[in-house]
């Protein structure tokens, strides 16, 4: 009877998968109610995931056009559930600040077979 709706801001070329990016759009808000967040969504390969904790997935995602796997996180996925192989993902661009270091992360909101 009801079917959820994810809407998205669009897909992203493989030239804006950048720390740069990232960096704009997190200074770039405030962000709130009625002012979302930007979400993006792309179709990706897994090149490979595990399990962190018991239901966040750290994936390791291709795309055509990009040299570089992208590192990702689900957070709270379904327990027992593994992702498909090639996956629409909604996401937003995010920093990894480990060790002093930063790098690009998305953070997946919602997956989907692709």
């Amino acid at each position: 009877l009801f079917e959820a709706v994810f809407y998205t801001d669009g897909a992203l070329e493989p030239a804006d998968f950048t720390l740069a990016l990232a960096r704009e759009l997190r200074y770039a808000m405030p962000w709130g109610q009625g002012f979302a967040e930007p979400v993006f969504e792309n179709v990706f390969a897994v090149e490979s995931w595990r399990v962190v904790g018991s239901t966040h997935w750290r994936l390791q995602l291709v795309m055509e056009g990009l040299e570089q796997p992208l590192q990702a996180m689900l957070f709270n996925a379904e327990a027992g559930a593994s992702p498909p192989d090639r996956l629409r993902a909604a996401f937003q661009l995010d920093i990894n600040d480990w060790n002093g270091r930063e790098s690009l992360r998305l953070l997946l909101r919602h997956v989907a077979p692709a």
